[in-house]
């Protein structure tokens, strides 16, 4: 009964890491990835760093950072902001290093080419491309689906497929007890009553013999 309780909670919980993964890899990997392969050939205009900072972000885990910048720019008389310096900027880490390192190559008031989408020109981006880090949802996501993909195949074998075969070895089992039973006993009848015919058959064989003894008997004398 443990095992099978623990298949169950393994089943779901694969499942779930399964289901997370695939939503990571579909909504946010895989748009990162081929948004920052398009922006090589997005037209370019120029724009102005508004802010520039460095922002901390405190969890259980500890304290991580990333660089928040913003920047203006206009497209066809449309003033427009963002703040993607690069796809995968949003990814936050414990070091204060690769922010600041950004911060301090985008101050306030620099002047920038920034490259924006023709479809939509409010996505924009400062440098094109992509990165490492225009990977790393895709990467964490897949490692949750193909993880979790497999922790409920396996759990889901032992849990049905283990079930599966338990139930198939009790039908047959059952099904061989039903065929075995009738049989036996219709043999054992077919027996039995071929048995007294055949006794019937020479006891009436026997009885002819001594009436024919008798007969040639009593004709001698």
């Amino acid at each position: 009964m443990r095992n099978i309780f623990g298949a169950f909670v393994g089943f779901i919980l694969g499942l779930v890491f399964a289901i997370v993964g695939f939503v990571v890899v579909y909504f946010f990997g895989m748009p990162i990835v081929t948004k920052a392969k398009a922006s090589l050939e997005w037209p370019q205009v120029s724009g102005v760093v508004t802010a520039s900072e460095i922002q901390s972000h405190r969890g259980d885990d500890g304290t991580t950072y990333s660089a928040d910048v913003t920047f203006d720019y206009t497209v066809n008389d449309e003033k427009l902001s963002g703040d993607t310096v690069y796809f995968g900027d949003n990814v936050q880490t414990s070091s204060r290093s690769t922010p600041a390192k950004t911060v301090r190559k985008y101050p306030v008031g620099k002047e920038i080419q920034v490259h924006y989408s023709p479809e939509s020109p409010d996505e924009s981006v400062i440098e094109p491309g992509a990165t490492w880090s225009s990977y790393f949802l895709l990467i964490f996501g897949s490692i949750f689906l193909a993880v979790g993909g497999l922790v409920a195949l396996g759990s889901g074998f032992s849990l049905f497929g283990g079930g599966l075969i338990l139930a198939g070895g009790a039908a047959g089992l059952l099904g061989s007890k039903r065929r075995n039973t009738p049989q036996n006993f219709g043999l054992e009848n077919s027996h039995g009553a071929a048995g007294n015919r055949e006794a019937g058959s020479s006891n009436r064989y026997n009885q002819q013999s001594v009436d024919s003894d008798h007969g040639d008997g009593f004709d001698i004398s």
